[in-house]
């Protein structure tokens, strides 16, 4: 009988005993590591048409600014008339926090950025990061946007080959943006003689 109350009671403490919670926790923190939670500029501008404002907009993953990154014009009618895929980095240039660093010279002669140590190159990440933000909060502010571009736009820069389909075209706003390193640029305009959003001038 005591033999059989003792089976009982380890029984009864086996069962009461708090599961470990290691396999939810692990779930739940890979559901977070794997989450893209979505974030976006938006901005509203005359673009493809004079009469009607077209919707401009970033689309980007929160929590990797680095990452796939998404541009797209929206006309007054709900149709994507210009798409751009591109990643965070690419956002870089001369003014990144990380390259005014290592090129700034006050650094000693042989300095070696890969020998940085973790808090300098955490310090530094954080100040990229911040910097990649400063870039897509400003991508749309009002100096991108260029009236008659074609106009406004010097000839050495102005793309030939949609310059030979568009001649004569009005084109009544341009929009510029860069995403490359040393100040190359890229200005996009509306063309209604070929109903499409065309590459009017580029550089580096």
């Amino acid at each position: 009988m005591k033999i059989l109350i003792k089976v009982l009671l380890v029984s009864f403490f086996i069962s009461c005993k708090p599961k470990s919670d290691n396999k939810i926790n692990s779930i739940e923190i890979s559901d977070i590591n794997n989450k893209i939670e979505n974030c976006e500029i938006i901005k509203e501008h005359i673009f493809s048409n004079k009469n009607s404002s077209d919707t401009f907009k970033i689309i980007y993953d929160c929590n990797n600014l680095e990452g796939p990154m998404i541009f797209q014009i929206i006309n007054n009618a709900r149709i994507t008339i210009y798409k751009k895929e591109f990643l965070g980095i690419q956002l870089y240039d001369y003014e990144r926090p990380w390259y005014l660093y290592v090129t700034n010279p006050k650094r000693v002669e042989g300095f070696d950025h890969k020998k940085m140590n973790k808090h300098l190159t955490d310090s530094l990440q954080k100040a990229d990061l911040k910097y990649i933000k400063s870039r897509i909060n400003n991508f749309f502010d009002e100096e991108k946007f260029i009236k008659n571009p074609l106009s406004n736009i010097d000839k050495d820069f102005i793309n030939q080959k949609s310059l030979n389909k568009i001649d004569n075209d009005k084109i009544i706003v341009g929009f510029s943006y860069k995403l490359f390193e040393g100040g190359g640029f890229e200005i996009i305009g509306y063309s209604k003689k070929l109903n499409k959003t065309v590459l009017i001038a580029g550089c580096c």
